[in-house]
């Protein structure tokens, strides 16, 4: 082969190579940046202003928001219209930044176990959806998030989500119901108190 034709395929050669490596980096670009989808999660971040009922349970605890007649309860309790709504914002701006993990073994290590996790139930169009709920991510804000009905693991992208996981009864109650009640009961002791000190 004369070095003429050596030279010509060795160019080819050498052309292939750097379009197969722009065509593989091309779209390794294109599936680690484009738009992740998930319909529960999408459904959940869509939907979650007209949700009629939020279950949020923590290890030993679980807390059901209920809404009726237009306004929420916990627990038969009003609750905060302000805390609910802060937390249905969050829920709306949640975003999902990857697919951390397609492996059941990794659910105890990002903690999105049933043992392990916080959980998170909506009521959504007749049907209920529900997450848990895992360890912080390693960025800032982020936590990890499996839907129940999906193997992937997530990292999702929303401040305070947790935070609002881990809330009392009384945390979620309207203050001033709370502080209304305080009162009366306040003044029922104050009443018994001088009644008794008549005999």
């Amino acid at each position: 082969m004369s070095k003429k034709y050596l030279h010509i395929f060795l160019s080819v050669f050498v052309g292939l190579i750097i379009l197969t490596a722009i065509l593989w980096l091309t779209e390794h670009w294109l599936n680690k940046h484009s738009k992740i989808i998930n319909i529960d999660i999408d459904t959940l971040i869509s939907s979650i202003n007209s949700v009629d009922k939020i279950s949020l349970g923590s290890l030993n605890n679980t807390i059901v928001l209920n809404k009726s007649s237009n306004q929420w309860q916990v627990n038969e309790f009003k609750a905060s219209d302000v805390l609910v709504s802060k937390f249905k914002k969050q829920i709306a701006e949640i975003k999902i930044s990857e697919i951390t993990s397609k492996n059941i073994n990794n659910y105890p290590r990002l903690g999105v176990d049933e043992k392990n996790s916080l959980t998170l139930s909506v009521d959504v169009k007749g049907k209920t959806l529900k997450f848990y709920i895992g360890k912080e991510g390693l960025l800032p804000g982020s936590f990890y998030m499996r839907p129940a009905k999906d193997i992937n693991v997530y990292l999702i992208l929303g401040p305070e989500i947790k935070t609002f996981l881990t809330y009392g009864v009384t945390d979620w109650r309207d203050k001033a119901t709370v502080n209304t009640d305080k009162t009366k009961t306040d003044k029922v002791k104050t009443k018994k108190t001088k009644s008794n000190s008549k005999f």
